[in-house]
């Protein structure tokens, strides 16, 4: 029985929920299943990667349209196409795909989440809104055990939470550059100078505050280093500004939105991320594809994915001098980061792995098709 999903997704960029649905329709099986992707916002790089790919994809220009056109017209979609499934990411996609699906007469309904908010100041919304609408679908899908806890603290029905580990092809980081060529081709001086990377949207919750805080420190110490910061956002100026204050100008690198993430990072000695709150990051995987060490706080599923001491060290969230205290470890000793970042490779080679992202989407698709 071939399987007919629709995936319901808010945005065409390529951030970790995108990338993820993208890789998840290439890995199942193309006899079984059976794919369109729908997005509320307009077009992107996903559309340009769902095109060459063949999968066929919508979009509702809800920015444009409103929130009733948009959801008329996913209702319209949802009723005249023989979809087995309903896939729905995000806060948004969830909310109105629930409520489209059960007005379409859709019973087969499954909802994604992957962190537990990108904004402190919507947090109550969002889980008014999620829980309002939850009776609305079968079953509510975290890559991160962290993220499930949380649901279920929230008031979430437990037996309705389902863990399905986000998975990674170590492909697109093999057989890069040297670390010399790397570095040699994003124009980095090619003195043993130690590069730290942070691959993160420049937003209030990826916290560069707190990176640039624990650079000030190193420098105070006296430690000589460049940082990489991939990625943009409305926290641009700001973290600019904080650079500025610290003195940190010379030490610190702004390389924007990069379609070339296993390039810079193969040019790198350290991955850090200081955010306030995550699932389980994709950037982190990134890093473990990429045989770096990992420098991270302890918050949401990073601990899922960094075993401290082992793969890199995990710090308290906003401690400048513990995140400090960690990357001048590892940037003193480069025997010890080598050795955390070939752990966590075979960490990630080992629990997530595509076919085991794949597998379980394949057992929780075929139990929810078995309930419609």
């Amino acid at each position: 029985m071939t399987l007919r999903i629709l995936h319901l997704l808010t945005q065409a960029d390529l951030a970790g929920t995108e990338r993820e649905v993208f890789e998840l329709i290439r890995e199942l099986d193309p006899e079984r299943y059976r794919h369109e992707v729908c997005l509320l916002e307009g077009e992107g790089p996903l559309t340009d990667l769902c095109r060459n790919a063949g999968i066929p994809i919508r979009h509702l220009e809800l920015s444009k349209r409103g929130v009733f056109a948009s959801l008329f017209r996913l209702y319209h979609l949802l009723r005249n196409r023989p979809y087995d499934i309903v896939h729905l990411y995000g806060i948004k996609g969830n909310v109105l795909g629930r409520i489209a699906s059960r007005l379409a007469g859709k019973r087969a309904v499954v909802g994604s989440i992957r962190g537990i908010t990108n904004d402190r100041s919507i947090n109550r919304l969002r889980i008014w809104a999620d829980r309002g609408t939850f009776p609305l679908v079968r079953s509510y899908i975290s890559n991160s055990e962290a993220v499930i806890e949380y649901l279920v603290q929230k008031g979430f029905p437990k037996q309705k939470l389902c863990l399905a580990r986000t998975g990674l092809s170590p492909e697109p980081f093999r057989h890069l550059p040297s670390k010399a060529e790397a570095r040699a081709a994003l124009g980095i001086s090619p003195e043993p100078r130690p590069v730290i990377v942070c691959t993160a949207n420049l937003r209030p919750v990826k916290n560069h505050h707190l990176m640039i805080s624990a650079c000030g420190v190193l420098r105070r110490r006296g430690l000589d280093f460049e940082t990489l910061l991939v990625g943009d956002g409305p926290e641009r100026e700001d973290v600019k500004r904080m650079i500025e204050q610290e003195d940190l100008t010379q030490f610190f690198r702004f390389m924007g939105q990069r379609n070339d993430v296993p390039l810079i990072l193969a040019a790198a000695d350290l991955f850090v991320l200081s955010s306030l709150s995550e699932g389980l990051p994709r950037s982190i995987m990134e890093a473990m594809a990429s045989l770096l060490p990992v420098v991270a706080t302890d918050v949401g599923g990073v601990g899922e994915l960094v075993r401290h001491g082992f793969t890199g060290y995990l710090v308290p969230s906003e401690d400048t001098e513990a995140l400090a205290e960690r990357m001048a470890e590892i940037l003193e000793n480069p025997a010890l980061g080598k050795a955390m970042g070939e752990a966590g490779y075979q960490k990630l080679l080992e629990e997530f792995n595509m076919e085991r992202m794949a597998a379980d989407m394949d057992r929780i698709y075929t139990d929810i098709a078995s309930l419609a």
